[in-house]
């Protein structure tokens, strides 16, 4: 016996792909990272970056968003600080989702700058999923070191 019809999902996932369209607008620029080969030429050459502008929705801090935790001598620190919540319709118009339907950036070498403050990708989920596809995509980050002295919270 089927809780949910066919229809019932298509309904659903319309809702969640209007939903995103109607706020998941905040700009999150992309920054995807090419470096050069080792033997290609001077290794003090900068890597290539392009800056790709994204539009998805921004979690601040809502809630324990991921299990990475430092232990220190005073206590447990928590650098997790943001979520940011990508529709896979959205992505997959633009072309960056791989043959397995996942978001196509390179955890190890990316980063995500938000309202001038740029981040790490530390993991990331599938999420909303209805019936067999999941429809969102969370990427769990974490603030880059301020490299001024001073520490921005």
């Amino acid at each position: 016996m089927q809780l949910i019809s066919d229809a019932e999902w298509s309904t659903y996932r319309q809702i969640i792909k209007d939903a995103s369209d109607t706020f998941g607008q905040q700009i999150i620029t992309w920054n995807v990272v090419s470096k050069r080969l080792a033997f290609s030429g001077d290794e003090r050459d900068p890597d290539v970056v392009s800056h790709i502008p994204l539009v998805g929705l921004c979690q601040y801090n809502v809630f324990k968003l991921w299990p990475n935790s430092k232990e220190t001598e005073t206590g447990e620190l928590d650098k997790e600080s943001m979520a940011i919540i990508l529709n896979k319709d959205y992505l997959g118009a633009l072309g960056y989702l791989n043959g397995n339907g996942n978001f196509n950036y390179n955890p190890e070498m990316d980063t995500f700058t938000i309202n001038g403050e740029t981040y790490y990708p530390s993991g990331d989920t599938p999420a909303s999923q209805a019936f067999d596809d999941p429809m969102l995509i969370y990427i769990i980050l974490k603030r880059s070191p301020t490299l001024s002295g001073s520490k921005v919270y």
